[in-house]
């Protein structure tokens, strides 16, 4: 092949390889965020779509369907009750820039305010308030935790408090759990098994608060 031949084959394959990079796809429920020159410029909906390679690049491709946070986390209530609060919060993203500006990580920003929240707010009811009230208790936890949200693109739709594990029903459940022996290993015949259910401690029903809670 002549040096002009192969000449025309390099500049076929660079502008196959252009064209192919100037090629944008964008997958439903996701938008796409296009910089140009190191400046947001535009957002692709789902769809086929084009830029230009060598000003424009790809910024984040930003979800935008309904998504779950699934919470379990300990509450101390105002009646000094440790209990362990189980609670689901679904969220949406509305605003893709503010989304990939404004936070790093906007699921996981939005999961520790909502823990920092769900524990102010518990943290000043009593455990029997929280489940009789409860809906009204979802209903504040939802308007803080929207106005939070929406400074990282996203809306709060529900916050659904689930379980309330209170410490006497961790405790029966410890109880009645099987004794964890390996099986190669059983338990040596004629030694003491430890003390009986009768001469063990009480188990309290109060906890008592730590001096202070990781957040």
């Amino acid at each position: 092949m002549s040096n002009h031949g192969i000449t025309v084959l390099v500049g076929i394959m660079a502008l196959a390889m252009f064209l192919l990079q100037s090629i944008l796809i964008v997958p439903v429920n996701r938008v796409l965020l296009v910089e140009r020159l190191g400046k947001y410029h535009r957002t692709l909906p789902p769809g086929l779509h084009h830029r230009a390679p060598i000003f424009e690049r790809k910024k984040a491709l930003v979800d935008v369907s309904q998504r779950a946070i699934e919470l379990d986390q300990p509450v101390i209530f105002v009646d000094h009750l440790l209990v362990q609060v189980r609670a689901r919060v679904t969220i949406q993203t509305v605003d893709p820039v503010a989304a990939a500006y404004s936070t790093v990580n906007q699921t996981e920003t939005i999961t520790q305010a909502a823990i920092t929240l769900l524990r102010a707010v518990l943290g000043t009811i009593t455990v029997d308030d929280a489940e009789r009230e409860k809906a009204r208790v979802q209903h504040q936890l939802r308007d803080h935790l929207d106005e939070i949200a929406r400074q990282f693109g996203a809306r709060v739709l529900t916050v659904e408090i689930g379980e309330l594990i209170r410490p006497h029903l961790a405790t029966a459940q410890q109880r009645s759990a099987p004794a964890d022996f390996p099986r190669d290993h059983p338990e040596p015949a004629g030694q003491p098994a430890g003390p009986s259910a009768a001469m063990r401690p009480p188990q309290s029903d109060v906890w008592d608060p730590p001096d202070a809670l990781s957040m």
